[in-house]
Parts: C-alpha cells; structure tokens; sequence
C-alpha cells in the first residue's frame, strides 16, 4: 500500500469533515494520487485542532493564541549498505524558510506494529538538526529509523533523537 493511501485510509477518512461520503472515499481510493495529499494532512489536522490553515510561505497553520506551526509529511525508504546492514532513512525537505514548530507525520511500512508516527518538533530542534543542502538551497532533516547503537539483542527499533518528540497518536498530534 503506498503513503496516498494508507494516508486516506487511516486519517482523512476518519478526521476529514468532507471525506465521510461513500462516494468520496471510494473514488479517492481508486485514485489517490488525484488528491494533494499533504493538503488534505494539513486541513484535517487544522479541522481536528481548532487551527487556522493559513498555507503562508513558512507555516500553514495558526492556533488561536497566534502559535504558528507547518505540516510535513514523508516516507521511510530502505537502503541497503555496502557492508550488508539495512539502513532505513526518510527526509524531511524545504524547511529553509520555516518560523513555526513542526507537525511531522511519517509513513514507515516497515514498522508493522506502527506504521504511522507523529512527531511535534520545536522549531529550535528542526533548525539544530537539519541539513542545508547547497544544490536545492534549502534545508531538510534525515531522519533515521534503527536499533541506534545497541545494535544486539531484541531492542526495538526508533526514531533515535525524533523520540523525545513522538507523540501517540494523530488526534494528540492536533491538540499540540
């Protein structure tokens, strides 16, 4: 199942006030690429949250106190290294021009106890860990998925340094 439709699936169905018809949800799964997808994230957790979607160069929504936060969305990949160990990394793009918090949902089909993860990351934390990348001028986060450095033993997989930042689910993601 691809990002669009799992997505659809599991958080505009459900939160999107436009997206309880039948009709609607029938034909956005025969066809999910024909829906701007991180638009529909941003709206439903504007719609969940009480906030304003704004969609202003450097946020997209505001809360009532004036609180100003962007929505990202992205997928984790697997690499293989040369030395034979999996390696599974997603990136987070376009965070040059960036003056609020970030509101970061990822879609990690190789976590088959949580495939989806919320993240609320301090504007302050995405500009300490973010990358500036020089042949696209802007600044991205990579973010990484693994056992960190206890490699051995049934440890867990984790968002490594994003873990102080998860959140449980997608309805604390927009209370935030």
């Amino acid at each position: 199942m691809c990002k669009h439709l799992v997505l659809l699936e599991k958080i505009v169905f459900k939160y999107h006030t436009e997206f309880h018809s039948t009709y609607i949800r029938d034909f956005a799964m025969r066809n999910p690429k024909a829906f701007n997808i991180e638009h529909l994230i941003e709206e439903t957790i504007s719609i969940q949250g009480g906030l304003t979607h704004t969609a202003k160069v450097g946020f997209d929504l505001t809360s009532p106190d004036g609180i100003r936060t962007e929505v990202k969305t992205s997928s984790m990949q697997y690499f293989d290294s040369r030395t034979g160990a999996r390696r599974y990394y997603c990136d987070v793009a376009n965070l040059k021009s960036k003056v609020g918090d970030v509101r970061l949902v990822i879609w990690n089909e190789y976590d088959e106890k949580s495939p989806l993860s919320f993240f609320y990351i301090p504007l302050e934390v995405v500009r300490e860990f973010s990358h500036y990348r020089a042949s696209a001028d802007n600044r991205f986060l990579k973010i990484a998925w693994g056992k960190g450095r206890q490699k051995k033993g049934n440890v867990p997989f984790t968002y490594n340094r994003l873990e102080p930042f998860r959140v449980n689910t997608f309805e604390e993601l927009c209370s935030l």
